[in-house]
């Protein structure tokens, strides 16, 4: 995770489910990328996951202001089934970080 308000409660590495297998490929020079895919060989933990090196170093999440809003964007499904425990902070800091965002 990258240090910040969004990543609040969450150290430099954590583990997060990733269901889909996406990430993102490009982002917005102004945004603030939230996190992203450890840079190391052995980051895949288990699962099925053909191709999972492609991921490595790749952006899962990014937050910036599109149209005067706070707008967040995720590579993967942070609600899937029970699979939140470690993902529910990260979704549950950007609804209150945007609810209160001030436009000025």
């Amino acid at each position: 995770m990258e240090k910040g308000i969004y990543t609040s409660g969450y150290g430099a590495k954590e583990s997060l489910y990733v269901r889909t297998g996406s990430w993102i490929t490009a982002v917005p020079e102004d945004a603030e990328v939230l996190a992203k895919v450890a840079d190391d060989d052995d980051f895949f933990i288990a699962g099925l996951w053909p191709g999972h090196g492609k991921a490595k170093g790749k952006t899962l999440a990014f937050t910036t202001i599109y149209n005067e809003q706070p707008f967040t964007l995720f590579a993967n499904d942070l609600t899937f089934r029970a699979h939140t425990q470690h993902s529910f902070r990260l979704l549950a800091n950007c609804f209150f970080l945007a609810s209160i965002y001030d436009k000025k």
